[in-house]
């Protein structure tokens, strides 16, 4: 009697393996049936069609006009922000003052190494 209990035990478990089998088969191919229906398909299209679309972008933006950002009359504007450029600045008492410091700082050092 234990060879044929021992024999249906075999054969049940055998039998349960193969259902997992064939559920996780079917749950897999349920999982790749949904990826394909979720995905959006996209157009095709030819390389001469992109190459197109490419160029007239590039078209569509052209060259900057720097005339409109330079004025006739010697004043420089920024190119971006479109403010006047201020060539030279003028230096208050405080900036003269540092710079004089500056200088004398820089005399002692070289005077320390000589």
């Amino acid at each position: 009697m234990d060879l044929d209990s021992s024999g249906s035990d075999s054969s049940s478990s055998e039998e349960r393996q193969r259902r997992k089998k064939g559920k996780d088969r079917k749950r897999k191919k349920e999982k790749r049936d949904k990826d394909k229906t979720h995905k959006v398909k996209k157009s095709k299209r030819s390389k001469s069609e992109k190459r197109k679309k490419a160029r007239d972008k590039d078209r569509e933006k052209g060259p900057v006009q720097l005339s409109k950002h330079l004025a006739g009359d010697g004043e420089q504007y920024s190119v971006i922000s479109g403010k006047k450029i201020n060539l030279k600045v003028k230096k208050t008492a405080e900036d003269i003052e540092a710079e004089r410091r500056r200088a004398d700082l820089l005399m002692s050092l070289n005077a320390i190494y000589e």
